[in-house]
């Protein structure tokens, strides 16, 4: 219902205490970029800046 409210193009996860304190998200929001194994690179606590994002985004990215 979020993703179309505000109409957001990435996913969002609802997650329980246990799964916060794995993870560590000690604020909300917590944003996170897994890469394609499954492993956390890059996190940040709070609001997030757009091009702080796309650079951790691009990070994972394969290289042109």
């Amino acid at each position: 219902a979020l993703k179309k409210q505000y109409l957001l193009n990435y996913e969002l996860i609802a997650v329980n205490d246990a799964l916060a304190d794995i993870w560590q998200a000690r604020a909300l929001p917590t944003t996170y970029v897994i890469d394609k194994s499954g492993q956390i690179v890059w996190a940040e606590a709070g609001i997030v800046a757009d091009l702080d994002l796309e650079n951790a985004i691009k990070s994972v990215l394969p290289k042109k």
